[in-house]
């Protein structure tokens, strides 16, 4: 009888262990919220002088609500490398942000859902016995087998909710105040609830800050999925 080595099975185990745990794990992914983005810019690629005094707007002038959103703002401003200053004489440019929620608009969606039922049999078995005159009694039953048999469409109404946000920058001419920036982001959604919405949504003016134009952008939320390859 040939005996196999025992040392090198082991380490063919040992390195199969090792490629299952490669294999069955993967670094967890971050979260995103897709926000449609629109800029237009007139600053210049690299402003000499990176300073803008953020001031509110009369209408939401002293609201808690407004301050938070604020903090918002002045975060995406140092996340790009810029200065927010108190100071009127050291601030090169003015912000004004604001931020709305629609009351909401009802329309009708349609799923599509599949329907489970019976849609053959897989096999018979017949039994019987000869009866005391002669006559043969028989059953036979049937097994059935189940799946999609079609499918069928639900409707249901549902309520969606615009939400929008806005930064804009003057700089001062002379006499003259110049609009040289205007970003603006939006979103609909199921739920009228928008404090961490409209965090991501002036997240996304300033990862797109530098960007004329159009864009869809994926914004980071700071929360982390478990992804599984193979056997997790």
């Amino acid at each position: 009888m040939k005996v196999l080595p025992i040392l090198p099975l082991l380490t063919i185990l040992a390195g199969c262990i090792s490629a299952d745990k490669i294999w069955s794990t993967a670094p967890p992914q971050e979260k995103t919220v897709p926000v449609d983005v629109e800029i237009f810019s007139k600053l210049p690629p690299w402003p000499p002088i990176k300073t803008v005094k953020i001031i509110p707007i009369n209408e939401k002038r002293g609201s808690i609500e407004y301050e938070i959103y604020g903090d918002h703002v002045k975060d995406g401003f140092k996340s790009i490398g810029w200065d927010v200053v108190e100071d009127d004489t050291k601030a090169e440019y003015v912000a004004i942000f604001d931020y709305v929620t629609d009351g909401g608009v009802d329309h009708v969606e349609t799923d599509v859902v599949p329907q489970f039922g019976q849609t053959g049999v897989s096999s018979a078995r017949t039994s019987g016995y000869v009866g005391p005159y002669g006559n043969y009694n028989s059953t036979t039953t049937f097994t059935p087998t189940f799946g999609i048999t079609g499918t069928r469409e639900i409707k249901r109404l549902v309520t969606r909710y615009g939400h929008a946000v806005s930064v804009s920058m003057y700089h001062q001419k002379g006499d003259d105040i110049e609009n040289v920036f205007f970003g603006i982001s939006s979103k609909s959604t199921e739920q009228h609830q928008r404090r961490k919405l409209i965090e991501y949504m002036f997240k996304a003016v300033f990862l797109n800050f530098d960007k004329n134009g159009e864009d869809i952008v994926a914004v980071p939320t700071g929360e982390f999925i478990n992804v599984c390859n193979f056997w997790c």
